[in-house]
C-alpha cells in the first residue's frame, strides 16, 4: 500500500511536469513528435505506451528483460507475461596494474591489522558517478568520517574517486582514504558497506554476504528504489544522505554491525549470475 501511495504521488508530479513542458514548448515536446511519427505509420501511439516506469516511458506488448536479479525485486511483485530478470555481473579488468596490486597489498595488510585489534571493517563508496552530486557527497562523507572517528571498535575504508582531494585533510586515526580500491575483493573482509545504492554495489554485497547502509545520492535514478527494496528484504538500513547527522549515521552503523539476523539474511542470499545470452529462467530459480 505504501509503494502504491508513493507511485501515485510520483505519477501526479510527473504529469504536472509533463504538462508544464508541453506549455513551455508550445506543444512541440517529445510526445508530440513521437505521436506524429506513430500516426504516419498507422500505430496507436497512446494505446501502446506504458507509463508505469519511473525513469522513462516504455512500450506495451513487448518482451521485457530487467538487467538486475529477480532476487532484489519485492517479494510481492508479480511479473507480467514476457517479463524476465537477468543478472550479468559488472565486467572488471581481471589483470590489475602494478599500482593497483600495490594498493591492494597495502590495504589487505591494514585490514588484517585492524581485524587483529577486534575492529569492525566498514567500507564506504558513493559510486563512480558521485561527482555529479559532488557537494552532497562531500558533505555526507565528512559527516560519516566524523561519526566513525568516535567509534573505538570500527575502522573505515573510503573509496572516493575524484572527491578524494576534498576529504584528506580531516581523517581520524581509524579511517583511511583511497581514490580506488578493488571493491569486490575488499568486501570479502568487510562487516558493512555504506553505499549510494547503485545496482552493482548492491549485487557485490549480496555476492559476498555483506549488510548495507544505503544512502541514495542521485534521487532521480534507480538508487532510491534499490534502497527501498534492500530494506524490504531486511538486508540493511536506509538513511537520508543530505539530512542525517553524524550521530544518526553512527547509530545506524552500530545497529547493523551488531545485528546478527540481518547479517545472516544477507549471507544466505547466494547471489549467482545467469550467463545465457537469452535467459530463460529467473535468477531466483537458477543455480
Amino acid at each position: 500500500m505504501y509503494a502504491d501511495l508513493l507511485w501515485t504521488l510520483f505519477s501526479v508530479r510527473r504529469s504536472l511536469i509533463d504538462r508544464l513542458q508541453t506549455i513551455v514548448l508550445n506543444g512541440r515536446d517529445d510526445s508530440f513528435f513521437l505521436g506524429r511519427c506513430a500516426k504516419r505509420n498507422g500505430l496507436g501511439y497512446d494505446q501502446q505506451l506504458r507509463r508505469d516506469n519511473a525513469l522513462y516511458v516504455s512500450i506495451k506488448n513487448v518482451d521485457i528483460i530487467h538487467l538486475r536479479p529477480r532476487l532484489i525485486e519485492y517479494d510481492w511483485y508479480k511479473p507480467i507475461e514476457g517479463e524476465q530478470f537477468a543478472y550479468f555481473p559488472y565486467g572488471r579488468n581481471s589483470t590489475p596494474t602494478p599500482g593497483q596490486t600495490a594498493i591492494w597489498n597495502d590495504l589487505l595488510q591494514l585490514i588484517e591489522e585492524q581485524k587483529q585489534h577486534g575492529r569492525f571493517i566498514l567500507y564506504a563508496s558513493l559510486g563512480t558517478l558521485s561527482g555529479l552530486n559532488a557537494q552532497a557527497a562531500i558533505s555526507f562523507l565528512r559527516r560519516l568520517i566524523e561519526s566513525v572517528g568516535k567509534m573505538a571498535d570500527a575502522y573505515l575504508v573510503i573509496s572516493a574517486g575524484g572527491l578524494t582531494r576534498f576529504l584528506s585533510e580531516s581523517l581520524p586515526a581509524n579511517a583511511t582514504l583511497f581514490e580506488w580500491v578493488p571493491q569486490l575483493q575488499l568486501l570479502g573482509y568487510c562487516d558493512l558497506m555504506i553505499t549510494h545504492g547503485g545496482m552493482n554495489s548492491i549485487c557485490d554485497c549480496l555476492s559476498v554476504g555483506v549488510p548495507m547502509l544505503v544512502y541514495p545520492l542521485n534521487l532521480n535514478s534507480d538508487q532510491p528504489g534499490n534502497a527501498a527494496r534492500m530494506v524490504a528484504k531486511v538486508w540493511g538500513l536506509m538513511g537520508n544522505l543530505r539530512r542525517d547527522s553524524p550521530k544518526q549515521i553512527g547509530s545506524k552503523v552500530q545497529q547493523l554491525v551488531t545485528d546478527k539476523e540481518i547479517s545472516q539474511r544477507v549471507k544466505s542470499c547466494r547471489l549467482v549470475s545467469v550467463a545465457d545470452e537469452y535467459p530463460t529462467m529467473d535468477l531466483a530459480e537458477s543455480k
